[in-house]
């Protein structure tokens, strides 16, 4: 699908120039609308039923027993998602995302509906055929069942239990310029292949090929001639001869009288039943080439002898004339009325060419997922251009899609429509609108979104045409809203190394409808809570619509005891080391470490014993009898379980003094440092642990310098003081 420029101006004298300007100058990755193509060589799976624990949960007890239920419908918007079978509708479905928890929705409505009525469940429309015994396949999902019957080579719909065939051993006949006729026999199916879409036939005749499709209450045939045939030398008209076979008491009749020339009938034929009620159409014939020159698009008359329907189609005037560009197609339509889904939207033409003016507008409303915030908006749609009874492209069938927020596309002059230049289907599948015209949709817990198409433009090259010959088929158009309930972060587990043994935690919920509140097992309500021990801690986020959500932390640090003091004193020439603990764990023993030197080097100076398990305080010493004297050092306790696994706690500050008598305080730094360096006048340098300089702000006040330490990181660093360039001493500082 792309956007489109149509220039209004000049569109009909340089469509040579226009067209091919525009595809060319369409943005990178921009996605465009293609003529459609059908599947005729591959049957896709069909879903099987998946039923997780998930899908159970999120479905009531009574929804459970639908013969859909865990089956991922007929072009369903996703993939990794399974559908909500108690939310049908109509025109409506909603889908939950596989593994979301019932977080992430996709609410999707159509023009037209979904589903049908059968034994008192709604289920879903599906018209792929599907294998039935061999060479014979059916469309069963759907009010008018359609039938592909290889070896009998004929199309039908059943309608309580009655076959209208068609497609029915069609015959060519060749009608040559005296007057006289030849039979080349019936089409031949042998060279063929079959798909969930349809079959397509090769050299049914010679040179000659057919394709039929099956869509949603719809099957289409192709004649496809790829090349200029050979044996057409003295022929007039070739006729493709339908032979029809009705249900007991249906008969065939014009729709328009008027449309009836001596060459035959150009128009559609509509099939009723016994009580007059209109069952299916036999829509217009029209052929085309690739020529783009629209009058190479024609369309084509019907002649109705009894059950044979045959299509005329010209010969010296049109397939063998030397402007006719090969492959030729030659395009009938037969659908059902005798369902919900069928209809049409049409694109009106616009007013400059053929008397109307505006555009069609049709209204879809949407329910956007409950509690949620909008995280996207996609469009699905299809139209079909023909060239009967006026000659219409499939990029000039324009349409925008407006929203609560904007228009798409927003630009004045543009269009969503399809880059083709000849009749046919054209498609489109999950193409994204959310930016243009749903961005500025804020959270809520509910509403009833409208999105409105507007149909409109069409070049119409047939005098006095009043008719349009494009439109939407009905249960085309579709759009998909995304959104997203309140989430938290998957449950995370902590082991901060080194850790002080206060942890903070901090809630983290996305999407919903904010604002939150919090509800910690702790018993607190604010976003973060700190903590100082191991074990789990959760918090149940709740939005503005109630919707909840669970974030849950497991933190393993401290890993076995809970400290309740560290310290460390200055005892004649020793220090003193001295901690407490109030219960532990599987403690096996503590690891004294003690750090002097540039570059950081811990060294383990002594081990005490641990108690194993205990619920009672238990006060720990050790004393360093060698410490470090000219500077200062520091020192951290290191505890390790049975198991091996290990903990740190913060460290501390022991300065001895030296023959600087420098004096850093205080310890550890927060905002400011002040240094004292018993009236030197020299350089002071701070690094951090890597060894990078860091530039900080510092003044003199009288002796003593003041740093500005606010912007730095936590952490340790290292002070440096020289003189005349020559370092003679350094020291370690903590920054919180």
């Amino acid at each position: 699908m792309k956007k489109h420029y149509h220039s209004l101006t000049i569109r009909i004298f340089v469509l040579s120039i226009v067209f091919p300007f525009f595809a060319t100058s369409q943005a990178a990755g921009e996605q465009k609308m293609q003529p459609k193509v059908y599947n005729y060589t591959t049957f896709t799976s069909k879903s099987s039923p998946s039923v997780s624990d998930e899908l159970i949960r999120l479905t009531p007890k009574a929804f459970q027993s639908h013969p859909e239920f865990g089956i991922l419908p007929y072009d369903a918007p996703c993939d990794d998602c399974f559908e909500l079978i108690q939310e049908r509708k109509d025109s409506s479905r909603m889908f939950v995302k596989k593994g979301s928890n019932g977080k992430y929705f996709y609410s999707q409505a159509i023009y037209g509906i979904f589903h049908y009525d059968e034994n008192g469940y709604k289920i879903s429309y599906d018209p792929r055929l599907r294998p039935i015994t061999n060479n014979l396949y059916k469309s069963n999902q759907q009010e008018t069942p359609t039938i592909l019957n290889v070896n009998d080579r004929y199309s039908a719909f059943e309608k309580n239990g009655e076959l209208f065939k068609f497609n029915n051993q069609i015959e060519l006949i060749l009608v040559k310029n005296n007057g006289t006729s030849e039979n080349l026999g019936e089409a031949n199916w042998s060279n063929h292949t079959v798909g969930d879409e349809g079959i397509y036939i090769t050299n049914a005749w010679p040179g000659i090929d057919i394709s039929i499709s099956y869509q949603l209450d719809r099957v289409k045939l192709n004649y496809v001639i790829p090349q200029p045939l050979n044996y057409l030398q003295d022929v007039k008209n070739l006729l493709f001869t339908d032979h029809l076979q009705l249900p007991v008491g249906y008969t065939l009749t014009q729709e328009n009288a008027d449309y009836i020339t001596p060459e035959g009938y150009l128009g559609k034929y509509i099939v009723n039943n016994s009580y007059n009620e209109e069952i299916f159409t036999i829509g217009n014939a029209f052929g085309f080439d690739q020529s783009a020159i629209k009058e190479n698009h024609i369309s084509l008359n019907y002649l109705y002898n009894g059950n044979d329907l045959s299509i005329v189609v010209p010969n010296p005037s049109w397939l063998s004339s030397s402007s006719t560009v090969y492959p030729v197609v030659i395009d009938p339509l037969v659908s059902s009325s005798a369902t919900y889904t069928a209809g049409a939207k049409s694109f009106l033409y616009n007013g400059a060419w053929c008397g109307l003016s505006g555009s069609c507008n049709y209204n879809l409303n949407v329910s956007r997922p409950l509690n949620s915030t909008i995280t996207d908006v996609r469009f699905s749609a299809q139209y079909i251009s023909s060239t009967s009874p006026c000659s219409c492209w499939r990029n000039e069938a324009a349409f925008k899609i407006s929203g609560p927020c904007g228009v798409s596309p927003a630009a004045a002059t543009t269009f969503w429509n399809c880059n083709n230049t000849s009749a046919g289907t054209c498609g489109a599948s999950g193409i994204s609108i959310y930016s243009e015209t749903s961005a500025c949709l804020a959270p809520a817990c509910s509403a009833i979104l409208t999105y409105q198409i507007q149909n409109s433009y069409c070049y119409c090259s047939t005098s006095g045409c009043v008719t349009s010959c494009q439109s939407m088929p009905n249960n085309t158009w579709s759009i998909t809203v995304e959104g997203r309930t309140v989430e938290t972060p998957a449950p995370a587990s902590l082991n901060p190394n080194p850790c002080s043994g206060n942890v903070t935690l901090t809630a983290a919920p996305s999407y919903g409808v904010p604002g939150y509140t919090y509800a910690w097992t702790t018993g607190e309500s604010t976003s973060s809570i700190n903590v100082a021990s191991a074990g789990t801690y959760s918090v149940v986020v709740t939005d503005a619509c109630g919707v909840t959500a669970n974030q849950q932390f497991t933190i393993a640090c401290p890993l076995s005891i809970d400290l309740k003091d560290f310290s460390i004193l200055k005892v004649g020439e020793r220090v003193l080391v001295k901690w407490e603990t109030l219960n532990e764990v599987n403690n096996d023993y503590f690891t004294i470490e003690r750090m002097t030197d540039l570059p950081d080097k811990w060294e383990a100076i002594g081990t005490v014993k641990g108690s194993g398990n205990s619920t009672e305080t238990i006060a720990y010493t050790f004393y360093d009898d060698a410490p470090y004297k000219r500077g200062t050092s520091y020192y951290r306790l290191k505890q390790t379980d049975f198991d091996g696994q290990f903990f740190y706690f913060e460290p501390k500050v022991m300065n001895f003094g030296n023959g600087t008598d420098i004096l850093i305080f205080p310890q550890p730094a927060t905002h400011e440092m002040m240094v004292q360096w018993n009236g030197y006048d020299g350089e002071i340098q701070l690094y951090s642990l890597l060894g990078e300089k860091m530039n900080v702000p510092y003044h003199r006040e009288g002796s003593s310098y003041v740093f500005n330490t606010s912007e730095l990181s936590s952490g340790m660093y290292s002070v440096l003081f020289l003189i005349n360039g020559e370092m003679i001493a350094t020291q370690k500082v903590v920054i919180k």
